[in-house]
């Protein structure tokens, strides 16, 4: 038998029937049952009939009790009874006083016995007709209730037998309570109420006790579907959980993927932003510088003198753990020595796989004769700082966000969105600038040390914002007559000098030029 069947069998389908409807159909049937009873006479058929329900038939049997307790004469009736019970109850004793003049005694106490216990056999009666009906009274709505909760066809055969159990037991009492005083006497004789009402009795009892056997067991049958329902529906929430679980990869990954695709397409936006309307050109810039120093390398010779590569202030920038600034001075006049040092810098790095920023002028000319401006240098070197995070950027480091650059228009304002920018890599990186880049000599509203004074603040601020990383920049800058501002003050600097150098010519018999001398000074 499955699950389905066993409901049916057990609970049934609550909700088929209007219950008061199913009340009046049980209550025909048990009826029908009743009156298909050989001992029942056709005016206790009648009498039944006349109720449509159950408790209409109690109810009138009530109204003949009631009609029977305010007929009786109280008084006497306790009166009666109280002397009644007494005198059974010293019975015993009146029985062996008896025995000393049985042939009279004996008679007249066992006639006088013999009325007291039909006086107590009515009384009895009277207590058994109230009890019963008490019960009946109170087993009625727990049947009507088992009856709605479990309309099944057992339960409907048990409660139409209670039914019609009932309406006998009624029918039996009515006539009881509509019998004169003579009746009630000669029936206490007769019929005794323990033996007129037991078998009726015990058969209600019985059909009540198996009417909540039967709802006990509906409720245990229910009580097994909701545990296999609950079984399912775990069993659901398991899948279903398993289902959002794999739906909030999908999405984590999804939205993973997206994010990365806004970050570039937000990084290349931003990259965009800096490069855009740029006259300066920082492949391009080292290229020339490169051949320059190369050109310049086939007609002369050391240069960038040793001591310059042997510098102590070279030294500890290269072992800096965090940010770190120098100065590297020249004389206009070796201008050209300065690019090549840078050069030669830069090309050590590149060839090492150092990330490297650059912001040198290729030719010896003067910064400001040509058409590139400070800010074209600033936005190349966030232009390039950008480039260099590449892959690693996140959508936290768009905290740089494509409308700063566009509302920047001061020097501190790019210097700032470089700063955030280099922030964001993670591996070490040189900054090679040339001072005159950033602060030409005309048309500035800033002077060189406030130029260097924001970049010595952009080096702290690095150092304090992400202290593993290792910015270093390296300043170049021919001109001698930088204020020391108080925040740079203690920045360490190079200056460096021409060498002794010899220019070389076709083989002639001419004596050799005389080349000046010069000399590397490092001032710290």
């Amino acid at each position: 038998m499955n699950s389905t069947n066993l409901s049916e069998g057990w609970i049934g389908v609550s909700g088929t029937s209007n219950a008061a409807v199913q009340e009046r159909d049980i209550y025909q049937k048990a009826f029908n049952r009743f009156s298909t009873h050989p001992e029942i006479s056709k005016l206790n058929v009648d009498l039944v009939s006349q109720a449509t329900t159950l408790q209409d038939l109690e109810h009138v049997v009530n109204t003949v009790s009631r009609g029977y307790d305010s007929s009786r004469n109280h008084k006497l009736r306790r009166w009666l009874e109280r002397f009644s019970s007494r005198l059974i109850y010293y019975a015993k004793v009146f029985d062996v006083l008896a025995q000393h003049h049985p042939e009279y005694v004996s008679l007249a106490w066992g006639a006088m016995k013999f009325l007291f216990i039909v006086l107590l056999n009515h009384e009895n009666a009277i207590a058994i007709l109230a009890k019963a009906l008490a019960r009946i009274a109170y087993v009625l709505p727990r049947i009507e209730l088992a009856t709605m909760l479990y309309p099944t066809t057992k339960m409907m055969n048990e409660v139409e037998g209670l039914y019609a159990h009932i309406m006998e037991f009624l029918v039996r009492a009515h006539d009881w309570y509509k019998e004169g005083t003579f009746r009630h006497i000669l029936h206490s004789i007769t019929r005794p109420a323990e033996l007129h009402y037991k078998d009726l009795l015990e058969n209600i009892e019985d059909c009540s006790r198996n009417i909540e056997q039967l709802a006990v067991a509906g409720s245990q049958v229910e009580l097994r579907d909701m545990h296999n329902n609950m079984k399912l529906m775990a069993a659901r929430l398991e899948r279903s959980e398993n289902t959002l679980m794999e739906l909030k990869s999908l999405i984590l990954t999804s939205l993973i993927d997206t994010n990365q695709k806004v970050t570039d397409i937000q990084f290349s936006e931003m990259i965009g932003i800096a490069v855009t309307g740029l006259s300066f050109n920082h492949e391009e810039s080292f290229q020339q510088a490169l051949s320059i120093r190369k050109l310049r390398d086939h007609s002369q010779r050391n240069t960038v003198p040793k001591a310059f590569w042997k510098s102590p202030v070279l030294t500890t920038l290269a072992n800096a753990s965090t940010a770190s600034l120098i100065l590297i001075r020249g004389a206009f006049k070796g201008r050209w020595l300065l690019r090549d040092a840078a050069v030669k810098i830069a090309e050590e790095l590149h060839r090492n796989h150092v990330a490297t920023l650059w912001a040198v002028h290729a030719s010896a000319i003067n910064a400001h004769a040509t058409s590139t401006t400070p800010l074209d240098i600033l936005k190349s070197l966030v232009a390039q700082a950008l480039q260099l995070q590449g892959s690693r950027s996140t959508q936290k480091s768009t905290a740089l966000c494509c409308t700063q650059l566009r509302n920047a228009v001061s020097k501190k304002q790019w210097l700032d969105i470089l700063g955030a920018a280099l922030a964001n890599c993670s591996n070490e990186v040189y900054v090679i600038l040339e001072l005159e880049l950033v602060d030409p000599l005309s048309g500035t509203n800033m002077s060189s040390s406030d130029v260097l004074e924001l970049l010595c603040k952009l080096v702290q601020e690095l150092a304090i914002r992400k202290p593993n990383l290792a910015v270093k920049i390296m300043i170049f800058t021919c001109r001698t007559n930088i204020t020391n501002a108080q925040d740079h003050e203690k920045v360490p600097s190079i200056l460096l000098s021409e060498t002794p150098v010899r220019l070389y010519k076709k083989p002639t018999k001419q004596a050799k030029t005389r080349v000046r001398s010069s000399f590397v000074r490092v001032a710290y």
